[in-house]
């Protein structure tokens, strides 16, 4: 199966892209709302009246089917999308002779650690894994037990 085969979308604008979901096959259906109801967006839904309620639901309840179809077809793409990087990720290691496979979250940890473990520098760590809080970086890090030895050895008791 051709991974891309599937994926069709059209750049819109930067960083939009439009996929090819259902519209509404009722042509008086248009995603802008009526000029009536467009003051009504901007209210929140428990100050609309019973009646503005009933408008915007007969309006907004045909489009419901075409949003849905685009969101799940989104969210098939994702999942496309993280098959990909999984198949790459298999391949990579077997090319690098890994004995056995290993998520990149795992080598993400390894790294930091290794990083941490030669420069004994947190900040120098969280630059490396580019993170904005170096609690988060705390986490990444794993000190051994040769490390708690030696730290023990160097107190004055």
């Amino acid at each position: 199966m051709d991974p891309f085969r599937s994926i069709q979308t059209s750049c819109v604008g930067a960083g939009q892209f439009r996929t090819n979901a259902s519209v509404p096959s009722d042509p008086s259906v248009g995603l802008e709302p009526p000029a009536e109801l467009r003051p009504l967006l901007g209210v929140a839904a428990a100050e609309r009246t019973e009646e503005q309620k009933r408008k915007l639901d007969a309006w907004f309840r045909p489009l419901a089917p075409s949003l849905d179809a685009a969101r799940d077809r989104v969210r098939a793409i994702q999942n496309e999308l993280d098959d990909m990087k999984v198949v790459t990720t298999l391949v990579m290691q077997e090319r690098a002779g890994f004995e056995r496979h290993v998520c990149l979250h795992a080598l993400r940890h390894t790294a930091c650690s290794a990083v941490y473990a030669l420069s004994k520098d947190l900040r120098l760590t969280q630059r490396f894994a580019r993170h904005r809080s170096v609690v988060t970086t705390m986490v990444y890090t794993h000190p051994s037990d040769d490390d708690l030895v030696r730290a023990v050895e160097q107190l004055r008791c």
